[in-house]
């Protein structure tokens, strides 16, 4: 399969069942690793991502991207507040 100028390889029922399976787990150790951990870890990795956005000069292209789905959240407020 090929999209664009990319090359995707085919995979059989079986890696592709075997990917999911290593994905299941690797996705559960994550969320066991996030519920064991304190609030104040929580927030340095939050304060670490933030510090990072803005090394690789990501704040404004956020930024924008906050006032579009800010728009969106309005947009449904008044149609689920209007009934429609």
């Amino acid at each position: 399969m090929s999209i664009g100028n990319n090359t995707i390889p085919s995979m059989t029922k079986e890696q592709a069942l075997a990917y999911k399976s290593g994905y299941e787990a690797v996705n559960a150790l994550e969320i066991a690793e996030l519920r064991s951990m304190s609030f104040e870890e929580k927030f340095e990795h939050a304060a670490a991502l933030m510090v990072s956005a803005r090394e690789m000069g990501w704040v404004a292209a956020l930024s924008a991207e906050d006032d579009s789905v800010r728009k969106l959240w309005i947009r449904l407020k008044r149609a689920y507040l209007s009934g429609a």
